[in-house]
């Protein structure tokens, strides 16, 4: 679960952007993206419930990890790249 505590978020740039995060999230398809699967407010705080996936998101893996050998770096790179295709692909770059 990804929580947000939107009262220290209060600018109109940052709640615009958990309302596209939310959209998003709510959009994707595709094995290489995580899903929303609820999203809901509690008192000042926004809570996404997600699928779980297995070793965590790229940013705790890279902490814990550190420099990448090369081909666990190709595959995730690999995997954003099939994620953006896939927002490309629903409309949400244009």
């Amino acid at each position: 679960m990804k929580i947000v505590n939107f009262a220290e978020k209060m600018n109109k740039n940052h709640l615009e952007s958990l309302k596209k995060e939310n959209d998003i999230l709510s959009k994707v398809q595709g094995d290489y993206v995580v899903k929303a699967v609820y999203t809901f407010t509690h008192e000042s705080y926004i809570c996404f419930v997600m699928e779980y996936m297995l070793g965590g998101d790229l940013g705790s893996i890279i902490l814990t990890y550190g420099v990448l050998e090369e081909s666990v770096a190709r595959f995730y790179i690999a995997e954003i790249i099939l994620a953006v295709h896939n927002l490309h692909a629903i409309g949400t770059f244009t």
